[in-house]
C-alpha cells in the first residue's frame, strides 16, 4: 500500500541520517494530520498565519503534529504552463505566485534542518542525528502557537553548542536534560489518509 511504501521510504531515510519533514495537510482538521505526516519517523509541520499568532484555517493539526512554521501568502515558484482548465494559486504564466498551505511550511523546516547540520559541523561540532535535529527544532523555541512549537532557527542554532551526542544528553545553562526518545505511541489512531 501507499502508506507502507511511505513508511519504508521514511524509515530508510531517517535510518541513513536524513531528517524528513512532511506536510500535515490542508483539510482543516483539528484532530488528524494527513498521511504520511503521521509516520513515526517523519516530522509533521502545520501552517501558521502571517500574523504569527494562529493557524491558517486549512492547516491540519492534532496530537501527532510536531511543529508549525510560516506558510501563508508565500511567494513561490509554481508551474508556468497550467494544464487545460488549470486555475488557482498553483499555476501562473510567470512561473511565480503567492501560495498558502503546508506545502509552504515544510521547506522552511527542511532548510532549517540543513542549516543546523552545517552550523554544527562548521563550528567543530558533531554530525547531528535525526533525533538531534528534531529535538533542536521542536524543543528550542521561544514561541508556541496553539501549543505547538513554532520554527525558531536562531534558538535552535544557539542550542547546537550544547549537544553531546555520545551521551544522548543536552547540556544547558540549567543542567543536563535527557533526550526524548521516539515514543511507541499508536500513530495510526490519529492518522488518516486524506487524498
Amino acid at each position: 500500500s501507499a502508506s507502507s511504501s511511505f513508511t519504508t521510504a521514511i524509515d530508510a531515510a531517517t535510518g541513513a541520517g536524513i531528517f524528513v519533514a512532511v506536510v500535515a495537510g490542508n483539510d482543516g482538521s483539528s484532530t488528524l494530520i494527513s498521511s504520511p505526516a503521521c509516520i513515526r519517523n517523519a516530522t509533521s509541520v502545520g501552517n501558521i498565519n502571517d500574523a504569527d499568532n494562529g493557524f491558517v484555517a486549512s492547516s491540519n493539526r492534532g496530537v501527532l503534529l510536531d511543529m508549525v512554521a510560516p506558510g501563508e501568502t508565500i511567494y513561490s515558484s509554481v508551474p508556468a504552463n497550467c494544464p487545460a482548465g488549470g486555475v488557482g494559486q498553483m499555476c501562473s504564466g510567470s512561473g511565480f505566485n503567492t501560495v498558502t498551505g503546508t506545502s509552504q511550511t515544510t521547506p522552511h523546516v527542511a532548510g532549517a534542518s540543513l542549516l543546523l547540520q552545517q552550523w554544527s559541523q562548521l563550528n567543530g561540532g558533531p554530525k547531528l542525528s535525526v533525533l538531534d535535529i528534531r529535538y533542536l527544532l521542536t524543543k528550542n523555541t521561544k514561541k508556541y502557537i496553539g501549543g505547538y512549537p513554532r520554527l525558531d532557527l536562531l534558538s535552535a542554532l544557539n542550542a547546537t553548542y550544547f549537544i553531546n551526542v555520545t551521551s544522548g544528553r543536552v547540556q544547558t545553562q540549567h543542567g543536563v536534560v535527557k533526550f526524548e526518545g521516539v515514543s511507541d505511541f499508536n500513530h495510526t489512531h490519529y492518522c488518516v489518509n486524506m487524498s
